[in-house]
C-alpha cells in the first residue's frame, strides 16, 4: 500500500468510534493505518485502526496533506474544520 491514502478522509465501519470521521495519518503496512481527528488523535497521539474496517470517503486538500507529512501543529485546525464540515455533509 503507498503513501497515497495519507490525507483521505475516512469513516470507521466498526468499534467503538463507528461513524467517526478521521484523517489518515500514516500508512503502517496493507493493513494497518494511523488515524488523526486534530483533537484527541494529533501526531503525538495516533489511533491505530486496520484498513477493513474504514470506509474512504474523500481526499484532504493538498495544504492539509504536505502538513500531515511535515507533521505541522497549524494543521491540525484545518483537519479539525475539514472533519467537522464532512460531519454535515454526510
Amino acid at each position: 500500500m503507498d503513501k497515497e491514502l495519507i490525507g483521505s478522509v475516512i469513516k470507521s465501519k466498526l468499534g467503538r468510534d463507528r461513524n467517526k470521521l478521521y484523517i489518515i495519518g500514516n500508512v503502517i503496512d496493507d493493513y494497518f493505518v494511523t488515524l488523526l481527528d486534530g483533537k484527541k488523535f494529533n501526531f503525538t497521539r495516533q489511533k491505530k485502526k486496520s484498513l477493513k474496517h474504514l470506509c474512504i470517503i474523500t481526499k484532504a486538500d493538498e495544504d492539509i496533506i504536505q502538513g500531515i507529512m511535515n507533521q505541522d501543529e497549524k494543521c491540525l485546525t484545518n483537519i479539525i474544520k475539514l472533519l467537522e464540515l464532512e460531519a454535515k455533509e454526510v
